[in-house]
């Protein structure tokens, strides 16, 4: 009977001097619904609650447990009916405080601000007054709100809130850490900074804010600080497997190849799942630019639990950026229907390689199964209309992607992945000789959405293509204005000073902190090679475009740089090797700039021959 009177205090506490027990089945009834809630019967937790109202129609407690069990299960009318009995049965108890919480909650989801205020604001209320009387606070009222006046854009009325809240209860700093992520959201990141740090102030261990605050000073280039926030998060907890692959992630980012392994390594050995972290791994080290590494830990899972989906993903995706593709098409074959969302990235990637490898019709036959099941899939369409251009039938890709454009007009506005789609179908048109058309589409979307940096991008790129060199200069600039560290922008325009002859300080500048981002891009590199070529440092030109050259691999466009500085040190069969190298992979340029850049190497080519025999 002990425990029995101990959880009728629980369920009905209250300011009262004498707090009234509720009977045993009553409380027999509520232990039964939390069990099942906790098992995943919502409905028979619910059928239990009704019960043990019926035995106790008058505890408070009991029907704000049921107005939370029907709210969980998306009964939101009998949810907030319950709440206001739960009211009515015990003004200004914890319980009330609680009810109000629900029918808050409710009425938010519904889009009535005012109620969901009005109810939010008598939940603190009443927690006020408790406070008064010692009873524990419940910080619940406080988030709600301040999360409501956030929604409509009251920061400052949120942030009264938080503050209060603060006071009350030490420790609590979860109110700062949603606008901190609200200012990271919006891009202002040295607010985020500001508020995920106040957030810290008050609870050192909220690892969530630490995680962001590691992102936040990772955006900045504060990569010392980045470490040290991952770092906190390992004192906490030594297998924090989001820190440990952030850690390696920062490593590579300072081109420390030895710690990211040690990071990796001790991932290795605490993960639960092997393939998972193999694939995640695997995908850091492709985009630092280190496809052998991302290729050796999907082959160390494999040796771990054996080719699982994952497992093969890592290592298809590894394989097809060190350009073995025919390993590629292998191992991305062996991902099955049923891997889940993994399957349509399988599928894209594995007609990628099969198209690379001149198989056009098998790469769309592959991409087949994906897009049945998935139609509205832009990756995929993307993908398909790709495989056309390079199939020779790119006016038939740029039709195929208007289709999907216009398809999606009508539909739920979705930025994301109307961009994809916008940039295909600008490289179609490039592909089918057409590039002025695709800036006014582009043109118009970036009209609609001036900030998103992706749509600008790829206006500028548009503008490029369809010989308006200055509006693409001008699109990167703008760019840069909203998001000064965009790496992609600064190295777009100091290519495009290089290829002028002009301005080449700022030129390297802005490639050197493109670089800073992204230490090992192929593209970044031959950026500054091409900046030292214009500037006659040719020995730095070599150096820096045969790094280059070995990260990219084929790519013809880097091999005519490399060897235009072959030729300037004095070095006629290495330029002579490039340029047949580079002849090789040309169709990998647009047919326009394919045949301008197969021109002018087999002119180059002449000229070296004639040198030679005089």
């Amino acid at each position: 009977m002990t425990v029995a009177i101990l959880l009728a205090a629980t369920l009905c506490a209250a300011p009262a001097p004498v707090a009234r027990v509720s009977s045993s089945r009553a409380i027999a009834h509520y232990l039964k619904a939390r069990l099942l809630e906790q098992a995943g019967d919502r409905d028979g937790a619910i059928a239990a609650l009704r019960l043990a109202a019926a035995h106790d129609p008058q505890s408070p407690e009991i029907q704000v447990a049921l107005a939370e069990a029907l709210s969980r299960a998306g009964r939101g009318e009998e949810a907030e009916e319950r709440a206001r009995a739960a009211v009515t049965l015990g003004p200004g108890s914890r319980a009330a405080s609680e009810a109000f919480g629900v029918v808050g909650r409710l009425r938010a989801a519904r889009g009535d601000a005012l109620e969901a205020t009005t109810a939010l604001e008598s939940a603190l209320g009443v927690q006020r007054t408790l406070a008064k009387l010692g009873v524990p606070l419940d910080p619940q009222p406080w988030r709600l709100l301040g999360e409501l006046r956030l929604a409509s854009g009251d920061e400052p009325g949120a942030l009264t809130l938080f503050e209060e809240l603060s006071q009350r209860l030490p420790g609590e700093g979860s109110g700062f850490r949603l606008v901190g992520m609200l200012h990271e959201d919006r891009g202002d990141l040295s607010g985020a900074e500001r508020w995920l740090e106040r957030a810290l102030q008050a609870d050192p261990t909220d690892s969530e804010a630490r995680r962001r605050l590691a992102r936040v000073h990772e955006s900045l280039r504060r990569v010392p600080e980045a470490r040290d926030d991952l770092l906190a998060l390992l004192r906490f907890d030594p297998d924090d497997e989001e820190a440990l692959l952030a850690l390696g992630r920062l490593a590579l980012r300072i081109d420390d190849v030895g710690g990211a392994r040690e990071w990796f390594a001790r991932l290795r050995r605490s993960t639960a799942d092997p393939a998972d972290a193999a694939l995640r791994m695997a995908l850091i080290w492709l985009d630092a630019g280190f496809p052998e590494e991302g290729l050796a830990a999907a082959k160390s899972a494999e040796a771990d639990v054996g080719p699982r989906p994952r497992v093969r993903f890592a290592e298809g995706i590894a394989l097809q950026e060190l350009h073995r593709n025919q390993e590629a098409i292998a191992a991305l074959r062996q991902v099955p229907p049923d891997a889940g969302d993994l399957y349509p990235l399988a599928r894209d990637a594995l007609a990628a390689a099969l198209s690379r490898e001149g198989r056009h019709a098998e790469a769309e036959k592959v991409l087949e199964p994906a897009l049945v099941a998935s139609p509205a899939d832009t990756r995929l369409l993307s993908r398909r209309g790709w495989i056309l251009q390079r199939a020779g039938r790119a006016a038939e890709a740029v039709t195929m992607l208007q289709r999907a454009l216009a398809d999606r007009a009508g539909g739920a506005a979705d930025p994301e992945a109307e961009d994809e789609l916008l940039q295909a179908l600008g490289e179609a048109l490039d592909w089918a000789g057409r590039p002025a058309e695709a800036v006014e589409p582009l043109a118009r979307a970036a009209g609609a959405r001036p900030r998103d940096v992706d749509l600008l991008y790829a206006l500028g790129s548009a503008y490029e293509r369809a010989g308006q060199p200055s509006a693409a200069l001008a699109q990167m600039r703008a760019i840069l204005a909203i998001d000064p560290a965009n790496a992609g922008a600064m190295n777009f325009i100091g290519y495009s000073l290089a290829e002028r002859g002009e301005r080449l300080d700022e030129a390297e500048s802005l490639v050197r902190r493109a670089l800073e981002a992204r230490p090992r891009s192929a593209g970044y590199l031959d950026s500054l090679g091409w900046i030292a070529f214009q500037r006659g440092e040719y020995a730095r030109a070599v150096e820096t475009l045969e790094k280059a050259a070995r990260i990219a691999g084929p790519d013809a466009v880097i091999l005519d740089h490399l060897a235009e500085s072959y030729r300037a040190v004095r070095r006629p069969v290495d330029a002579e090797g490039a340029w047949r190298r580079a002849l090789r992979c040309v169709e990998e340029q647009s047919p326009a700039d394919a045949a301008k850049l197969r021109g002018a190497i087999e002119r180059k080519l002449r000229e070296g021959a004639a040198a030679a025999a005089h």
